[in-house]
């Protein structure tokens, strides 16, 4: 995947677990049609100014997306929800929110993941922040490996994390802090560019030392994947398992990342890691 707004490309931060329930029986699924008893939909929340993603979003992950936009109410003039994931046809369903509560707006993160979260209809999903894309081929691969491991995801208490990455360097759009529109266009055109696409890439921008492991300042959040012999694995669908990770307290921003871990330690979740 790749983060655009500060110059981050990787696989995924994502946390893939089965889908919540109850959900209504009146809409049908969007694996009606698989053959195989699992199917990903990709889990998105953003803002208006960050739905442009969801097109180059959608040229990589070739299943069902379920997105959750957040629009305040000055800017709903400048957002035209029927331009959104135009080339999302492999099943997509968007809920906008548009914030009319006035006065200064706090980003309601944990709503927006629970709105998005109420309208999968597979068997499982991958939740993802929104400037986190996906390389090409990662719904297929997981759909692979769900053929090749159908014991650990035909549990609903076993999330599963992708490994992610992100550029080392950040600087390519510095000089324009100051420019802000002009900044954005810059990052916008970086990566559409420069993320890396396939697994191919990805691995040849982690061997090279332009990718790096996404926090690399945090290493003990992403202590699941070994990195340096991710790429030496010859099994594509190979997994490991972890007891879930555990959480004593929440802190700022980082709370809302760890509610759900944690939620899903009290329910008996077990965490799986390539």
């Amino acid at each position: 995947m790749v983060r655009p707004s500060a110059l981050k490309a990787s696989l995924t931060q994502a946390c893939i677990s089965s889908r919540p329930l109850p959900f209504s029986p009146t809409i049908p699924p969007d694996d009606a049609n698989c053959t195989s008893d699992a199917s990903f939909t990709l889990v998105l929340q953003l803002s208006w100014d960050r739905a442009w993603m969801l097109d180059p979003i959608c040229r990589r992950w070739h299943a069902p997306v379920s997105a959750a936009i957040y629009v305040p109410e000055p800017d709903e003039h400048k957002f035209n929800p029927g331009s959104v994931g135009q080339e999302c046809v492999h099943g997509a369903r968007f809920h906008v929110e548009v914030d009319r509560r006035g006065g200064p707006s706090t980003y309601p993160v944990n709503r927006l993941r629970n709105a998005a979260l109420s309208q999968v209809r597979t068997s499982h999903f991958l939740l993802a922040d929104v400037d986190h894309w996906p390389m090409e081929g990662l719904a297929e691969q997981l759909q692979a490996t769900a053929e090749k491991n159908p014991a650990q995801f035909a549990s609903r208490y076993t999330a599963f994390v992708v490994p992610t990455f992100e550029h080392k360097d950040l600087s390519a759009c510095d000089e324009l802090k100051d420019d802000v529109p002009a900044m954005e266009t810059c990052l916008e055109d970086f990566a559409m560019k420069e993320s890396p696409k396939t697994f191919s890439d990805i691995k040849q921008c982690y061997l090279s030392d332009t990718c790096i492991m996404y926090h690399e300042a945090f290493p003990y959040s992403h202590n699941t994947t070994n990195y340096p012999l991710l790429f030496q694995n010859p099994d594509p669908h190979y997994i490991r398992m972890y007891d879930c990770i555990q959480s004593e307290r929440y802190l700022t921003y980082s709370e809302q990342r760890i509610r759900l871990p944690d939620a899903s330690t009290r329910t008996g979740t077990d965490l799986a890691a390539p």
